[in-house]
């Protein structure tokens, strides 16, 4: 089973796995990070370290695909955009 998971994920590549399930990761740590002060998050060092404990809680189908690494980079490339989901979500609570 690990041999057939690795070899998707080899013959996929990475960002075609992201462009698949990004999305819903993103979503996901947008839910984690309403709890988080955004002056934390606007700090790259402090968002790559609490991705990678929310990491921890993505479903294991998506984590087994995803590394962490790629998962926390693709994160802070979207910083902006994750920002601007909080603040809506803020909002209308």
């Amino acid at each position: 089973m690990l041999g057939q998971l690795f070899k998707s994920v080899t013959e996929m590549g990475v960002n075609e796995l992201w462009k698949q399930h990004g999305q819903q990761v993103q979503g996901l740590v947008v839910q984690q990070l309403l709890n988080v002060a955004e002056e934390k998050i606007t700090q790259d060092e402090e968002l790559a370290k609490t991705v990678t404990q929310i990491y921890q809680l993505l479903p294991a189908n998506i984590a087994a695909l995803l590394p962490a690494d790629l998962v926390v980079n693709k994160i802070i490339e979207n910083k902006a955009v994750i920002l601007s989901q909080m603040q809506q979500l803020r909002g209308n609570a």
